[in-house]
């Protein structure tokens, strides 16, 4: 199994927290953020990519998707906060060759929350150890 999310989370909270120093970022699904701004990064999807499966049966890559939710409640501004937030994430998500196959404001629980979602997908092959490292290549599919 190709595990690259600490990754994936390390750079979104580095890009995001360089312009938003306050916003909460996590790993996980949630109903009501405990603070606000709050960017929850959730790998959805890791599947081997069974076009690359080696004569032995071995997965040589996994294709992965990830979810990228931001919720805001600034009540002057709630939305352009999110859609500055969230090009802040979907550009660490492209450097990262990551695809977005989707983008769309998406109902909260609490209306007061204004929360956009985004999902993206890259075929990524298994690791190599370079010296104390694990490398992972990622391929746009």
């Amino acid at each position: 199994m190709t595990d690259i999310e600490s990754t994936i989370f390390q750079r979104i909270y580095d890009a995001v927290i360089k312009e938003f120093p306050t916003a909460n970022i996590i790993s996980e699904d949630i109903e009501s953020p405990a603070s606000f701004p709050t960017v929850a990064i959730v790998e959805q999807d890791n599947t081997v990519y069974e076009k690359t499966i080696d004569s032995s049966g071995l997965e040589n890559h996994s294709k992965l998707m990830y979810t990228v939710n931001v919720y805001t409640n600034n009540s002057s501004n709630r939305k352009s906060e999110a859609k500055k937030i969230m090009s802040i994430a979907d550009m660490a998500m492209q450097n990262m060759l990551f695809r977005r196959i989707m983008l769309s404001p998406a109902p909260n629980i609490d209306r007061s929350v204004y929360r956009l979602t985004a999902r993206y997908t890259a075929i990524v092959g298994q690791a190599s150890q370079e010296s104390d490292k694990t490398v992972y290549q990622i391929y746009i599919r």
